[in-house]
């Protein structure tokens, strides 16, 4: 019996999705684009110490794990070196010669993959819903006959409207063209990635005014665009797992744990929700207005 309210919870939170693909993006299943060769390593050596260094091009973090195939006359002794990397460069490791008077010698392959290791979506996590504190949520429907459905995760809004952070993460991508980018989707205004690697995408049709760049830390209830015209607003939840993606259920703070309907709802954001991944120095910064 479980199963089957697990399986309904789940139609529940991606049939909007699905059926109402002229509203929104269609459900995400694949990056749209992919970087070439994102992840570089490099190796200084002064003559007794070779210093390993990694340069992630990409907004997204990427799992990195360097396996060696010949070491020589080098320590620590090491096999292999797992770790997460982000934009930019990041120190990896030291190799310090033991004999300097002897012959010394490294080889090492390099695998990676996108997103973070090791890490488990949280699915009961009440995400901020992205609407501007007092205002009524509309939701965008269809009628069918006496039926009406909501689609939970796209919401109307105005000229003007401000479109907010859900969740604590780092941005990954913003509406751009040109250069090839690592993103989900193919014309999406926000993408930011959560500490779970879940990964959440702010969709509205045409150019808005964007307030957050990629590689920007950002937090809930933080404005991430300002709408030109009047727009639906979707907003999609996914698991990158071994370069793969799949779209996953979650629920909003004002939500039950079934996924009640939201239309018509006045927003109430919850403080709680606000402050439950803050760190210390977070919160203090919270607390003055000098967060974001």
């Amino acid at each position: 019996m479980r199963i089957w309210y697990v399986l309904i919870y789940l139609f529940i939170s991606l049939f909007p999705i699905v059926v109402s693909a002229q509203h929104m993006e269609e459900e995400i299943s694949a990056f749209s684009s992919r970087m070439v060769n994102p992840v570089k390593v490099e190796v200084r050596n002064n003559g007794r110490e070779f210093t390993f260094t990694a340069e992630n091009s990409s907004f997204y973090p990427y799992h990195i794990e360097i396996q060696f195939t010949s070491f020589i006359n080098l320590s620590p002794l090491m096999n292999d070196y797992k770790t997460d990397i982000y934009h930019g460069k990041t120190a990896l490791f030291k190799l310090t010669v033991m004999d300097i008077g002897a012959f010394n010698d490294y080889s090492y392959n390099l695998k990676y993959l996108i997103g973070y290791s090791q890490k488990q979506a949280g699915i009961n996590y009440p995400y901020t819903i992205p609407v501007g504190e007092g205002k009524e949520i509309k939701l965008s429907h269809i009628i069918n006959g006496r039926d009406t459905t909501f689609f939970r995760n796209v919401f109307v809004l105005n000229t003007g409207d401000t479109t907010f952070c859900m969740r604590k993460g780092i941005v990954t991508n913003i509406l751009s063209s040109g250069d090839k980018f690592d993103r989900l989707l193919k014309s999406g205004n926000v993408e930011v990635i959560h500490s779970d690697g879940t990964v959440a995408t702010y969709f509205v049709p045409g150019e808005d005014n964007i307030l957050v760049v990629p590689g920007q830390q950002v937090y809930p209830l933080q404005p991430l665009m300002i709408l030109k015209k009047p727009g639906n607003l979707t907003v999609q939840m996914c698991e990158i797992n071994n370069a793969s993606v799949k779209p996953i259920a979650f629920i909003f703070e004002q939500e039950t744990s079934k996924g009640g309907n939201l239309n018509g709802k006045i927003v109430k954001h919850s403080v709680f929700n606000t402050k439950m991944e803050l760190t210390d120095k977070e919160k203090k910064k919270l607390e003055k207005g000098d967060l974001f």
